[in-house]
């Protein structure tokens, strides 16, 4: 019999055996199950940046796993990271989860940017990048942000010496107003309230969207769907009220829409109303999945660390360093994808054209070479004085990916967390009640409600 500790070396050498023709560390796991079993045992899908978190531990910053339904390389070296963004081609290829494609091909369903692939997408993507990666687009849009994050200031003064009801709720609601705002425009300034019913009811459209799609990740989502099963009529009929719904909205918004909202600048570049749409659907979404949880954790962190409150009211520019933490510690996207275009070899390791690549955020975030004391929430280490760390971490830091398909909405979602953080943290006191933890569902998010209590500071 072989001893406990002899096993153990055997599995750890096993793990560690590099693909010969590639040089990456491979575990194939099971024949057809992969290491899908693992998988499960570590807690499955909402654990699954802590089975990867390990697998960088023992593996080292570039691995491939054999997950069973598909095969990945994860990466977690910066340097790694960049290089793939720098070599995945004139139309970058990501992963879609299997809900989301499996709809559009049953429905013949036309999708924005995201589910767009080769010329199609780089035909619509590029004439949109002048108008949204401008520089001066935050500034045009500022009165209109203004509002916007005022409204929610006036929402949360009802819980008033007590707790939020429902935070999620309360920043998705505010995270579509922002997207909306910032396409309408200043007409939206004075027609917001026509739109206060509509963003409630897809605020809960959206949050449906998200928890129907987790649970069919974990499941043979095309079986499911065959077989006509709840989980899969749940997630067609949230998908299909968001198109319904928002298809509503958007007549509305081309009727009051200004010069400086970003609807203006898509029409200019785009004349299919499907299309538009579409992209709008997408941004709309995209506001949930993004600058909604971010800002839920940004407010969670500040919270729990209560000195912090203090120090961004003395020194306003502390937000840079607040929204950085706040993404460095959970990442809107947790992995961010590409496929391979071509075959190409980086530093000491060979990827095969169509590998699937998984940039590990959330791995590479807690490197505690890049970022002493990782865990720890530190807004001051982004702080322009200290220069030669500043540059180490701004190269590691890759919320919004990089290259031709980084995120579009990208300026925006800075502006919306660092103005509604700002902006919550002058007008409020505070106070968590209860810590949380991580889970995946599709996007980070806390396993329970987010428990802040508030008060006013001009009472405290």
């Amino acid at each position: 019999m072989f001893s406990s500790s002899t096993m153990r070396r055997c599995r750890e050498f096993i793990a560690k055996m590099c693909d010969a023709t590639t040089g990456i560390p491979t575990k194939n796991g099971l024949p057809i199950l992969g290491t899908s079993l693992s998988i499960i045992a570590s807690g499955s899908a909402p654990k699954l940046h802590k089975y990867i978190h390990r697998r960088h531990e023992e593996s080292g910053p570039v691995f491939r796993e054999n997950m069973g339904t598909h095969s990945a390389v994860f990466v977690s070296d910066p340097e790694i990271m960049r290089l793939i963004f720098s070599v995945d081609g004139k139309h970058p290829r990501h992963f879609v989860p299997r809900p989301w494609s499996l709809f559009n091909e049953i429905h013949h369903s036309k999708r924005g940017l995201f589910f767009m692939d080769g010329e199609e997408w780089l035909a619509h993507r590029k004439p949109l990048n002048k108008h949204f990666l401008k520089k001066d687009v935050i500034n045009r849009l500022n009165d209109v942000h203004t509002v916007v994050v005022d409204d929610l200031i006036g929402r949360l003064k009802k819980y008033e010496g007590g707790e939020i009801e429902n935070l999620n709720f309360e920043l998705y609601r505010h995270s579509l107003s922002f997207v909306i705002g910032s396409l309408l425009g200043s007409s939206y300034i004075e027609t917001r309230k026509e739109y206060f019913d509509k963003l409630s009811e897809l605020t809960e459209i959206f949050i449906s969207i998200f928890e129907t799609t987790s649970k069919l990740m974990v499941t043979p989502v095309d079986l499911v769907q065959k077989l006509g099963l709840p989980p899969w009529k749940k997630f067609e009929k949230a998908v299909m009220d968001s198109l319904e719904s928002s298809r509503g909205i958007v007549k509305r918004m081309i009727v009051q829409q200004s010069p400086n909202g970003l609807l203006d600048k898509i029409m200019e570049e785009i004349s299919n109303f499907d299309q538009i749409v579409a992209i709008v659907v997408d941004l709309l979404i995209a506001a949930g999945d993004t600058t909604a949880i971010a800002n839920q954790w940004a407010i969670y962190l500040m919270a729990k660390n209560r000195i912090y409150q203090k120090k961004l009211l003395e020194n306003p520019e502390l937000i840079r360093g607040v929204f950085r933490e706040t993404l460095r510690l959970y990442p809107s996207a947790i992995f961010v994808t590409r496929y391979m275009p071509e075959d190409v070899t980086l530093k000491d390791y060979t990827l095969k054209k169509n590998d699937l690549v998984t940039l590990s955020l959330y791995t590479s975030g807690r490197n505690g070479e890049v970022f002493p004391d990782p865990e720890t929430f530190l807004p001051e280490r982004w702080l322009r004085s200290n220069e030669k760390q500043n540059i180490n971490q701004a190269n590691s830091f890759l919320p919004f990916a990089m290259g031709v398909r980084s995120c579009i909405g990208a300026k925006l979602a800075q502006a919306h967390i660092t103005m509604t953080i700002q902006e919550v943290t002058k007008a409020f006191d505070l106070t968590l009640k209860e810590e949380v933890e991580m889970i995946l569902k599709l996007v980070p998010v806390p396993h329970k409600p987010v428990r802040i209590q508030i008060s006013s500071r001009k009472n405290s």
